[in-house]
């Protein structure tokens, strides 16, 4: 293992540090060449200025003489053409412009009135003078305002020519119809001012004008490579300036090449003394690695390949070991999920008591806040869960609740506030309990207006909907459970309430203890409609429904009456004649039943009854009509609940009345009506009396009469038989009620 060890630490080691090397040099390199450009730069802006200057304060120069010169103005006067003592004069001003400035080697004048032309050397007619072309271009155009290209300047043909640049102005200055003042200047000159300057051995610098290469500071020249750095224009004249350093070899090199061996020599240096390093380092840190070894090999002998590498062994143990500890975790957070589970079920659902020490406990091992200042339960339940059941699968639905618990989280967070638990205690409901500091005056609307946010939230980014009902506030850990209980509670009139709102316990105008008593006679009168045919079965059964809304009937309370209606409707349909109660068939309270069963709201339920009834009451109309007697026998029964307070009404009276035999009309008010004559009078009578009985302060005897009873002993024995009390216990017990 030493071995392996040394020759992999050697190895890095050996390529970090030529690395670094490589890095190093190339960094100094580029340092270099930086500085040098930079260097360079400078240095061609020195010599640019250095032309430039002199340039400027020629023009300058020669600016402030046209202005100003007595001399220029009295050439170019046209009085003072043949004057050979002003013309000495002005050849003697045009020598002193030229000593005055030693880059200047020659000026002459133009003038157009008389086409001659004076230099401090001559004065000559133009065509004689040796620059005609040029005069004549720059009469032709307007002069340039920079200096010109260099160019080839003969004055006499008889003088050697020069290559020079010149400077052109017009006189006057700003009209310039009178003439032109030019002034030449020796390229050689200007070549001599960047000589002085450069280190020809060293660097070169390079001028061109904007046509072609006009002059280099390296009179002699070299045959070195030239390698160029910098390129600059001047904004003066224009021209191009090029510069750089020429590649050679003398004393730079062999200095460099010194620098470079001491380095290398340093570094082999460095390289031994950390081989050296490693190698001590690598001995004492393989020998804790050989114990360990040791022990593996000890502890797995006869499990694992003891003569396969060490790094093979060390690898397959910790392996194990990772395995271990990834099973041990998942435990242990399975573990802590399900006791932080039991613990929120039982703050919820069961009556317990924590000292301070045990909630300090579990608010640790929890995560939660140790010192509760205020809270509430909310209740979000997801509406139509048995069809969203049918429609989506299980997997589609732990996934929309997944959803709801982070948007609830999500929310409650930008709102400022904090969740101490949430669980889904039952398939379709999250039980939500919020924490509260205790300075929330009002935590019930912080927590109906988080709803309306994930409502709204849900509803439009899911075909879901929920309805939240709100506990109240409890400032204790022991009140939690009346919070969970009150919300719970209010979930209990959802199907009154309908679906997707946010229920507040204490908002509900809840009655402990409701009288179902009306409610029953309601629905047994729209199933005695029903039975009979009549439409009226409908408005009675609405009216029943809006009575459970407006008295804010519990779920329970509802199913319970409406499981009564099924009950009822089926007997007394089962009462009918065997044709009629074929037709009502032995499934249709079934149906009804898991219509009710599955119901989420009453608006929902009524409609759905009214369809199914309202289909088998067509049929049940369509049978009736073909019957002999049908209308017939429709006829009798309205005359019977019209006059079902005479006390001379009977089977006889009918029977004479309509021309029908008495048995046969008993026979079929039992066939179509499901029930006897005489069931049917003291029903009626019944009704009538209780209505009495409830909204009057009638006499006993009194309401006897009026139902169709001679005395009130036959009035309360029948009404004894019906509601199992007299009349007057039946009204003391409402009064109290």
């Amino acid at each position: 293992m030493f071995y392996r060890l040394s020759i992999s630490y050697l190895s890095i080691f050996l390529v970090i540090i030529v690395t670094l090397m490589l890095l190093f040099s190339m960094m100094i390199s580029d340092t270099m060449k930086k500085e040098t450009a930079k260097l360079n730069y400078q240095y061609s802006q020195f010599i640019m200025q250095s032309i430039d200057n002199k340039l400027i304060a020629i023009n300058q120069t020669i600016i402030d003489e046209l202005l100003n010169s007595e001399e220029l103005a009295l050439f170019f006067n046209e009085g003072s053409y043949q004057d050979p003592i002003l013309n000495a004069k002005i050849s003697s001003y045009l020598n002193a412009l030229a000593f005055q400035n030693p880059l200047i080697d020659g000026i002459y004048l133009v003038r157009y009135e008389d086409k001659r032309v004076m230099s401090n050397r001559i004065f000559v007619p133009l065509e004689e003078y040796g620059d005609q072309p040029f005069i004549n271009e720059m009469i032709t155009n307007d002069p340039p305002i920079k200096w010109t290209n260099s160019r080839v300047f003969k004055e006499l043909n008889t003088l050697e020519e020069k290559v020079v640049v010149s400077l052109v102005r017009k006189f006057p200055l700003l009209t310039g119809e009178k003439g032109l003042i030019v002034i030449n200047i020796d390229k050689n000159e200007l070549q001599a001012i960047i000589t002085r300057l450069n280190d020809e051995n060293l660097t070169y610098i390079e001028v061109y004008d904007q046509k072609a290469f006009l002059f280099s500071g390296n009179l002699q020249g070299s045959n070195n490579k030239k390698e160029a750095i910098t390129t600059i224009q001047s904004p003066h004249t224009g021209w191009t300036y090029k510069s750089g350093f020429y590649s050679f070899k003398g004393e730079l090199y062999s200095t460099i090449s010194s620098m470079n061996y001491l380095w290398f020599v340093l570094c082999a240096f460095i390289i031994i003394i950390g081989v050296l390093l490693i190698l001590i380092k690598t001995k004492q840190n393989v020998k804790p690695v050989e114990q360990l070894m040791s022990r593996i090999r000890s502890e797995h002998e006869g499990v694992l390949d003891t003569h396969a590498s060490e790094f093979y062994i060390i690898e397959k143990s910790f392996d194990q070991l990772v395995e271990i500890s990834k099973k041990y975790r998942a435990q242990a957070s399975e573990i802590t999920e399900l006791n932080k589970f039991r613990l929120f079920k039982d703050l919820l659902e069961r009556d317990i008591t924590f000292s301070s020490m045990e909630w300090e406990t579990y608010a640790k091992l929890y995560g939660l806040p140790v010192h509760f200042g205020a809270g509430l339960v909310a209740i979000i339940e997801i509406d139509k869960f048995t069809e969203l059941s049918v429609r989506y699968k299980k997997n589609e639905l732990d996934l929309y609740k997944f959803v709801i618990s982070n948007v609830l989280c999500e929310i409650t967070h930008q709102e400022g506030f904090s969740i101490l638990g949430h669980e889904w205690l039952e398939y379709k409901r999250l039980s939500v309990l919020f924490s509260f500091d205790s300075s929330v005056m009002q935590p019930e609307d912080v927590v109906e207006k988080i709803s309306k946010l994930l409502q709204l939230w849900i509803s439009k980014h899911t075909s879901i909907t929920l309805t939240v009902s709100i506990g109240r506030k409890v400032t204790s850990i022991e009140q939690i459970i009346e919070s969970n209980e009150e919300a719970l509670k209010a979930l209990q009139y959802k199907i009154v309430l309908g679906n997707s709102v946010i229920l507040r316990y204490h908002s509900l105008q809840i009655k402990e203890h409701h009288e179902l008593f009306e409610h029953l006679n309601q629905l047994r009168n729209a199933a005695d409609l029903y039975r009979l045919g009549k439409h009226e079965w409908q408005s009675k059964l609405s009216a029943a429904f809006d009575a459970f809304k407006t008295e804010l009937l519990s779920d329970e309370q509802v199913k319970s009456l409406l499981y009564y209606f099924i009950f009822y409707l089926n007997l007394e349909m089962s009462k009918s004649p065997k044709e009629i109660a074929g037709l009502w068939g032995d499934n249709t309270a079934t149906k009804l039943t898991v219509i009710l069963d599955e119901a989420y709201d009453l608006n929902q339920l009524f409609q759905e009854w009214e369809d199914m009834l309202c289909i088998i009451q067509e049929k049940l109309k369509e049978k009736y009509a073909q019957g002999p007697y049908y209308h017939l026998i429709q006829e009798v029964r309205i005359f019977v609940e019209e006059n079902y307070n005479n006390p001379d009404i009977s089977l006889s009276m009918l029977s004479v009345k309509f021309n029908i035999n008495a048995k046969y009309l008993s026979q079929l008010f039992k066939e179509i009506f499901g029930e006897t004559f005489s069931e049917l009078i003291q029903k009626l009578r019944m009704k009538k009396a209780i209505t009495l009985l409830i909204n009057t302060d009638k006499p006993i005897q009194d309401i006897a009469i009026e139902v169709g009873y001679l005395s009130s002993i036959s009035f309360s024995l029948a009404f004894k038989r019906c509601e199992g009390v007299s009349p007057s216990h039946y009204r003391n017990k409402q009064i109290k009620t």
